[in-house]
């Protein structure tokens, strides 16, 4: 890493926050490029000021803002970046854009990226979740709002006879993610646990969303409620009408072996899904986290005695039985099920007194460990209970932490652990807005090697204007490095002394794709930008809360 490659990135600084916006806008094209490389972004995370004069583009012009979200996204890699933009209160900058009317669909989904990333672990979680102020669960509450409104409705075909329903963006889709990862904190699940919100009873009908990444986010954050077990009466109460919902992914067409009998007691709504043509739920993921479901209330008994009135044995027969079919034919995820589903079963299948009992088993086991302390302690013979060998006890350990692991840890998402990919679901891609959509992490669609900044330049700037052209020469058609954009501004200032009309930015011609063709934009340019003055950045909050929106005012004093 050399000094002149960090003294360049310091320099860039000042040209993402020029007076002039289509200087702006090409320098921030550079930092979004930078951004894709691990080199780069170690030399970023050395420049504190640049997260703060990214901030203050962040409620910029489309173009502008659209460039700093990418950008951002990708910083969530670096643990250091991530820590300086939740210092510098990008939350709720981020929130603020979301809040504006003219914040399109395109770009509520790259904010919303965003915001999955900075909510990657408890602290970030914690920020967004307000902990500790006044306005504690405000952005949450809001998401909430967003998330849980209808989702937009594929487009008419009249005429055209049948025809599979247009792509849609739905950007609000990543709102669980973000949801996912606020539910991995106490504060978090008591906002979404109280039933006097009546968040989870909106949340339901999430869970038979058409949108994968819908229906995926939401089992997450009801598994991750399922870890309060105080509360797991709440949640299968009848009341509530949940657990419809939750068996729903492992219900399929059941053969009723034994008669009506074997279902006593089961809940009538989910008894009406088992009809000839029911199917099981095709995402492994969301069958697992349904059984993992049901495995935390297993191992707490008076969820365990309720599940098992109400028939909850004979659907997993079955749904064990479809998981080894599956297994037969060479799927590995129902391989990883059945092995689960072992475990599972036998929580239910034999009495509370039964020897064989898995709690019965972890009882006998603790008492026998108990047993071997009394004796060792009170001068027994040691060899008769031999101890473990380093080996075995570390074997146990790692064994036991690998069981526990999808259970004891709240899901949440990394932006760094998720396959380095952003799936773009353009309007006219249909292929892509049909596959399950990965969640946020690194654009694979930017460059991937160290950017050499030596060798790095900025595309052509198209001429603004005949006063602006004037004022910066010939050198402002085109600018190539940071040492000649330094150059133009101080000839800009040896211009004539007269003052120059105002200036207006044209779109630039020629824009800095991503790797993909931006076949959603209208075809109309859009009208020119105002050169607005740099927004100051809070280190801070603002004491007030801002205002809700006007839709949302029910809402919120609902749940308020």
């Amino acid at each position: 890493m050399s000094t002149q490659a960090l003294d360049e990135v310091r320099e860039l600084v000042d040209f993402v926050g020029h007076h002039n916006p289509q200087v702006r806008l090409q320098a921030c094209k550079m930092v979004t490029s930078l951004s894709a490389s691990t080199d780069s972004r170690a030399l970023i995370a050395q420049t504190p000021a640049m997260i703060k004069a990214l901030a203050r583009q962040m409620t910029g012009p489309k173009e502008l803002s659209r460039e700093v979200f990418k950008a951002l996204i990708n910083f969530g890699e670096s643990d250091e970046l991530y820590q300086l933009m939740l210092r510098s209160n990008l939350v709720s900058i981020a929130m603020e854009v979301l809040r504006d009317p003219a914040t399109d669909l395109e770009m509520r989904e790259l904010v919303l990226m965003f915001l999955v990333n900075m909510s990657r672990d408890e602290k970030g979680a914690a920020a967004l979740m307000q902990e500790g102020e006044e306005v504690e669960g405000l952005h949450v509450r809001r998401l909430l709002h967003w998330f849980t409104q209808p989702a937009p409705a594929a487009p008419s075909n009249p005429g055209r006879g049948p025809a599979a329903p247009a792509p849609v963006l739905d950007p609000n889709a990543y709102v669980a993610h973000i949801l996912t990862n606020i539910s991995q904190i106490v504060a978090g699940r008591k906002l979404l646990l109280n039933p006097d919100r009546g968040v989870i009873a909106q949340l339901k009908t999430q869970l038979l969303s058409p949108h994968t990444m819908r229906r995926l986010g939401t089992f997450q954050i009801i598994k991750n409620c399922f870890m309060e077990e105080s509360q797991q009466g709440y949640l299968l109460s009848a009341h509530l009408g949940l657990s419809p919902y939750v068996l729903r992914p492992i219900v399929g067409p059941e053969p009723f072996l034994h008669g009506e009998s074997e279902y006593e007691g089961i809940d009538p709504a989910v008894r009406s899904q088992m009809t000839p043509d029911k199917r099981r739920e095709a995402d492994p993921q969301i069958r697992v986290l349904v059984y993992e479901i049901l495995l935390l209330c297993a191992r707490n008994k008076p969820s365990r005695v309720l599940l098992r009135g109400k028939a909850i044995y004979p659907i997993l027969r079955h749904a064990h039985d479809s998981e080894k079919e599956l297994a037969k034919s060479g799927d590995g995820d129902a391989e990883d099920m059945d092995e689960l589903l072992e475990t599972l079963v036998p929580y239910f299948i034999l009495d509370e007194d039964d020897a064989q009992h898995p709690e019965q088993k972890e009882a006998e086991k603790r008492r026998q460990r108990v047993e071997q302390v009394k004796s060792l302690n009170n001068g027994g013979d040691a060899a008769a209970a031999p101890e473990e060998t380093k080996e075995e006890r570390r074997a146990r350990r790692e064994r036991e932490a690998a069981e526990a692991a999808a259970l004891d840890k709240p899901v949440h998402y990394l932006g760094d652990e998720l396959g380095g990919e952003v799936r773009r679901r353009e309007h006219g891609d249909a292929a892509a807005a049909a596959a399950p959509v990965k969640p946020v992490a690194a654009s694979a669609s930017l460059p991937t090697s160290a950017v050499d900044l030596d060798d790095e330049t900025f595309p052509d700037i198209e001429p603004i204007g005949a006063a602006e052209t004037e004022q910066l020469g010939e050198v402002a058609h085109n600018v190539k490095s940071v040492e000649e954009m330094k150059a133009a501004e101080a000839a800009a200032k040896q211009a004539a002394a007269a003052p120059a009309a105002p200036v207006y930015a044209q779109p630039a011609s020629d824009d800095v794709h991503d790797g993909e063709q931006d076949d959603d934009e209208e075809d109309d340019a859009p009208p020119p930008l105002r050169d607005e003055p740099a927004a100051e950045v809070e280190d801070e909050e603002d004491d007030d809360a801002p205002p809700p929106l006007a839709d949302e005012d029910a809402y919120m004093n609902g749940l308020d």
